[in-house]
């Protein structure tokens, strides 16, 4: 196949995908906004890319497709790929431009904003979640949930970012100072989608485990990969500090009958989906967090391959371009793989090094280089690398993340049981039966 394969932004399994576009003969074609400059082992896709396009800014889609499809002119585009939340409303109007299969332009701006997409849900019977947004928010003189907690978090969000549990109207002030004080590092890129005019939503607590569900859309038609479980700060479970991939979670058939009710209502057709949940034990409403129009982020991609023993970035090329058929999805895992996240104490304030012990450790990324200046240590955007190691049971790897966990060495001193390094597992409840 030849032609333009077209990459937004770039970052983490992006690059895996921009590899397998290289492999099929695509002429790969990087448009960003911010340095191409992937850390280890990313950097290994750099040869592969043939064009870069400097893109201004994502916040004005329309004028971000204009200079792609100028410089495009007169050359067949055969695919585009995005992951970042801001440039889905330029890859919609690609897609639409180039004949590609996708959500139409004008839907994306429902399906990226969360106290919209709430709403639907509540009137298809989907959700019992009540939500109250931004202006609501601001005006509220006592707590509007008796007895119950809430998470504040941006209308446009992304991963984590700026998502806080309250219980308390004290909390949701201090949350809401914090947010208009937009003080928080982050990249461009999401800073503009978060800050993009929509403000936050003040939403019920929906109680019980945290989980996504990967798949995607073709023809219409909903195909899940597998679950993937969390494992979350002890300190403050709005941190996702890790995920193992598949989860052989007890209620697998009524969470995936879920995902597929939500993405017909939604009117999702085409292309990968990451499904976040809440799911109680043993029983309860199964309650939607959010659906991102994209494949995970982070590693999971990695966790997928190493788990199935698939190259699934091959697939999200064949979706991109609107081909088929797609890998047959494994029925069963030939091993059970898991990613961790690491935070340096909260007194550390430059990093130098970093010790990972076991010999199956796979794989390893570091976000920032040795000698670095750290400016917080309290926050998920904060966090410093990744790892990743698989097992032969899913209790096996929730085993070896509180072994290896309890190994970390940050700067030649062992974390140990630092509240930044002090996770909880949800599959551990029920893993031992697995």
């Amino acid at each position: 196949m030849d032609g333009l394969f077209l990459v937004l932004e770039p970052n983490n399994h992006m690059y895996m995908v921009i590899e397998a576009a290289h492999r099929r003969g695509l002429t790969v074609v990087v448009c960003h906004g911010q340095p191409v400059s992937p850390p280890a082992p990313f950097d290994r896709a750099l040869p592969c890319i043939s064009h870069y396009v400097p893109v201004d800014s994502w916040k004005d889609e329309r004028a971000a497709f204009e200079a792609i499809v100028a410089w495009c002119g007169q050359r067949p585009v055969r695919g585009t790929y995005a992951g970042y939340e801001i440039t889905l409303r330029t890859e919609a109007l690609l897609r639409q431009h180039h004949g590609l299969p996708g959500t139409r332009p004008e839907r994306i701006d429902f399906l990226l904003n969360k106290a919209r997409v709430r709403e639907v849900l509540r009137q298809g019977a989907l959700s019992r979640l009540r939500a109250l947004e931004d202006d609501e928010v601001r005006r509220l003189t006592e707590w509007p949930f008796p007895g119950r907690a809430a998470f504040f978090k941006p209308v446009n969000g992304s991963a984590s970012i700026y998502v806080r549990r309250c219980t308390t109207l004290a909390d949701v002030r201090e949350h809401l100072a914090e947010w208009d004080g937009n003080a928080r590092q982050m990249r461009r890129c999401i800073a503009d989608h978060l800050q993009g005019g929509h403000g936050l939503v003040l939403e019920e607590e929906a109680v019980g485990e945290l989980l996504s569900v990967e798949g995607y859309c073709r023809g219409g038609r909903y195909v899940p990969i597998g679950i993937t479980d969390r494992t979350v700060l002890a300190r403050d479970i709005s941190i996702e500090m890790g995920t193992t991939f598949p989860c052989p979670h007890p209620r697998r058939d009524e969470i995936i009958e879920r995902v597929r009710a939500i993405h017909e209502l939604l009117g999702l057709t085409h292309g990968a989906t990451h499904t976040e949940l809440i799911v109680p034990l043993p029983a309860g409403d199964i309650e939607l967090v959010e659906v991102n129009l994209r494949f995970a982020g982070g590693d999971i991609l990695i966790l997928v391959n190493r788990a199935l023993d698939i190259r699934f970035e091959e697939d999200l090329v064949t979706l991109a371009v609107g081909d088929g058929p797609l890998t047959e999805i494994p029925a069963h895992p030939v091993r059970y793989a898991c990613e961790q996240d690491v935070l340096v104490p909260a007194h550390v304030r430059q990093f130098e090094s970093l010790e990972i012990p076991g010999d199956d450790v796979f794989f390893k990324k570091l976000n920032v280089k040795p000698g670095a200046a750290l400016k917080s240590s309290t926050f998920q955007s904060d966090q410093i690398a990744q790892f990743g190691f698989a097992a032969d049971t899913y209790a096996g790897a929730l085993a070896r993340v509180n072994a290896i966990r309890a190994g970390l060495v940050v700067n030649g001193s062992r974390v140990g049981d630092d509240p930044n390094n002090v996770v909880v597992n949800y599959g551990e409840r029920w893993a031992s039966s697995s």
